[in-house]
């Protein structure tokens, strides 16, 4: 069965599609379409440039819901704005992924902010940033890293 070009673009809206949740390594022409700038996307920028003229190893928590765009507002600011705020970033968009078979999520996050535990944060290292949803996942994020700069997207 043929669909009509309007009903494919609207089905990339559903929840359920592979389309909803954004890629941060691209951000097509449909998701520079849809983008809306957002207090959290101001404030966020906000933040960045004053950390990337520290000179100062930083890491930024982007804490919110699922489903309230903090993969969106990443892979926008990673590949369509303008200011580059994330060059030189390790972007992460989801901390409760692991990308390792053998470590769990909570490993796995553990090994991406060690730059920042007591023992190395006064050592070089590059800025990250790391997408949290702060609902839904009971990772005690108090034993195992400095919070730096938190956004809570609403």
């Amino acid at each position: 069965m043929n669909v009509c070009k309007f009903i494919e673009k609207f089905n990339k809206l559903k929840k359920s599609s592979s389309d909803s949740i954004d890629n941060i390594l691209s951000f097509d022409d449909f998701r520079k379409y849809m983008h809306v700038i957002r207090a959290a996307e101001t404030d966020l920028k906000s933040i960045l440039t004053t950390v990337n003229s520290s000179n100062k190893k930083t890491l930024v928590l982007l804490c919110g819901s699922a489903g309230d765009g903090k993969s969106h507002l990443l892979s926008y600011l990673n590949n369509a704005d303008s200011d580059h705020l994330l060059n030189g970033y390790k972007v992460f968009n989801d901390a409760t992924e692991s990308n390792a078979p053998d470590k769990t999520a909570v490993e796995t996050l553990c090994k991406r902010v060690e730059d920042f535990n007591d023992e190395n944060i006064d050592k070089p290292g590059s800025n990250s940033i790391i997408a949290i949803n702060i609902t839904g996942n009971d990772i005690d994020f108090s034993t195992n890293i400095i919070i730096i700069n938190i956004i809570i997207i609403e």
